[in-house]
């Protein structure tokens, strides 16, 4: 599981990014910023964002397909 977060200040509002990856990207997209996207390299750890907003704090988790179910439905 990857988890990306930023640390909100005051007057901040909190969105919750979905996930996908693409080969050796994890990308998080805002379904209420159309212009915002995380990009998370899990070989190389490099980050690439674009669109980011100083008001807003995204957050997201990427669960690895094969290891979804064990993480939403534990026991």
């Amino acid at each position: 599981m990857i988890t990306i977060k930023s640390t909100p200040g005051q007057d901040v509002i909190k969105h919750e990014c979905e996930s996908h990856r693409d080969g050796d990207w994890i990308i998080f997209r805002c379904p209420l910023c159309p212009d915002y996207e995380r990009r998370f390299n899990w070989r190389t750890d490099e980050m690439k964002v674009k669109g980011d907003h100083p008001r807003v704090s995204h957050s997201g988790k990427y669960y690895p397909h094969e290891l979804k179910s064990v993480f939403e439905y534990p026991n």
